[in-house]
């Protein structure tokens, strides 16, 4: 479609007589704006281009295409495998038009690279899980440079993402005895029945640079994964164990459980978490619950804001999710999908945070005083109980128990003249009183 959605530039078929599925993130834009697609394939007879790194079909087979910026032209399509299975399941390509392939095999003969960091297959304890693959396929001759086997005995890897200058990330769960951590892992042994697993590639010689594994002594698995800076990543999944590592400043550090528990007992108290590594540091700067879902995906902003989309279940199944909801939801639970957004308090300067202190009056007899106690700053209405306020940016303040914006306003000599109260749409101007 064109950027204002009004006029469909083209629309085409991709497969063979069977069927093709392609998951979510794996379609990519590349430098000249030709179109990257990835996927599982069942058709004997999908489209393929000469010159393919695998031409030889077989039941499930993962498949790598480009098309150019209009659709015409299929400029590269391969099958990637070798004997048995593989499923391509996440994707993302470099500014120099490098292609990166993740995913889960059941195939002990991929043709792996020299500089593989694992050679051999291992076999899954049973037929729900895969040994996992990474690969990097070179936009020059459209030919592997690197593939390996990576992460055991664990089920789908999440989507990878690259950054500047050349840094990649990929996870998923293990339940390997020997999987590959770096000497500063935040934990270098599995705690649980599944462990997340989170790995930095230097994506020039696809070198690791950083590998830990992380969760609590249950089954937790990573579905979402991606950088707020170039030293710090994100990860969102779900986990069923009560004792997942979490921070002092969680929103949930209770393991939540919904009123009303799933029908599966596959998904049943499978519950999504939202967790910040420093990787330079190795130190886990946040971590917390969320609700109950079956997938859940995190899309971080510039500003290091996490909005996340969850899939709860059908309305009879899904019950009361656990998770939370602002005053201006626009649907209550049960719910089939749960959408929101989790803002990152930002640092701010402790004399400005002193400024800040004071009573505003909205009308005649109605103030909200503004104090603050230690580094947490704090507002109350007349008659209200006392909360807890967090910086949003220097200047902008909101509450995590209902929705609401305070804005402090500067006069030309820096000093705080009013306070802007916004909820529900509606903008109120607070006007600050003389101590």
């Amino acid at each position: 479609m064109n950027p204002t959605g009004t006029d469909i530039i083209f629309s085409t078929f991709l497969g063979g007589e069977v069927e093709e599925t392609v998951s979510g993130g794996c379609i990519k834009i590349d430098s000249k704006g030709n179109i990257i697609l990835v996927g599982v394939t069942l058709s004997h007879d999908f489209p393929l281009t000469k010159g393919v790194i695998d031409s030889t079909s077989k039941k499930h087979h993962g498949f790598v295409s480009k098309f150019n910026p209009d659709g015409e032209k299929l400029l590269f399509s391969t099958f990637f495998g070798s004997s048995q299975m593989e499923m391509i399941l996440g994707l993302d390509v470099d500014d120099k038009d490098n292609i990166y392939i993740t995913g889960g095999t059941l195939t002990a003969d991929l043709p792996v690279t020299d500089n593989a960091i694992r050679k051999e297959f291992i076999k899954p304890e049973n037929r729900a899980r895969m040994d996992h693959f990474i690969a990097k396929i070179n936009a020059a001759d459209n030919k592997i440079s690197y593939l390996s086997y990576f992460a055991a005995d664990g089920y789908q890897s999440s989507n990878l993402k690259w950054t500047k200058p050349n840094r990649l990330i990929v996870s998923g769960s293990t339940k390997e005895e020997n999987f590959p951590v770096t000497d500063n892992a935040i934990s270098k042994k599995g705690k649980g029945k599944q462990d997340c697993f989170i790995s930095v590639f230097n994506s020039d010689d696809m070198t690791l640079e950083y590998s830990t594994l992380f969760g609590g002594s249950e089954a937790d698995k990573v579905m979402s994964v991606n950088f707020l800076n170039n030293d710090t990543i994100v990860i969102g999944g779900t986990t069923s164990s009560a004792d997942f590592p979490l921070t002092e400043n969680a929103l949930y550090s209770d393991y939540p459980v919904g009123e009303k528990t799933f029908n599966s007992g596959f998904f049943a108290r499978k519950k999504s978490f939202v967790s910040v590594i420093d990787i330079k540091n190795s130190k886990l700067l946040y971590s917390t619950y969320l609700g109950s879902c079956f997938l859940f995906n995190i899309y971080p902003d510039k500003s290091g804001n996490i909005s996340f989309v969850s899939e709860s279940g059908q309305r009879a199944e899904s019950g009361m999710t656990g998770f939370p909801t602002t005053r201006n939801a626009f649907m209550e639970p049960p719910t089939y999908a749960m959408v929101g957004r989790l803002v990152i308090d930002k640092p701010v300067d402790n004399a400005i945070l002193e400024s800040y202190v004071g009573k505003y009056e909205l009308r005649e007899g109605f103030i909200i005083t503004v104090t603050k106690e230690g580094k947490q700053m704090k507002a109350q209405a007349t008659g209200q109980d006392q909360f807890e306020i967090f910086s949003e940016s220097e200047n902008v303040f909101y509450p995590k128990i209902f929705e609401a914006q305070f804005t402090f306003n500067l006069k030309n000599d820096g000093k705080v003249e009013s306070m802007t109260l916004t909820q529900g749409g509606r903008e109120s101007k607070c006007v600050k009183l003389e101590e």
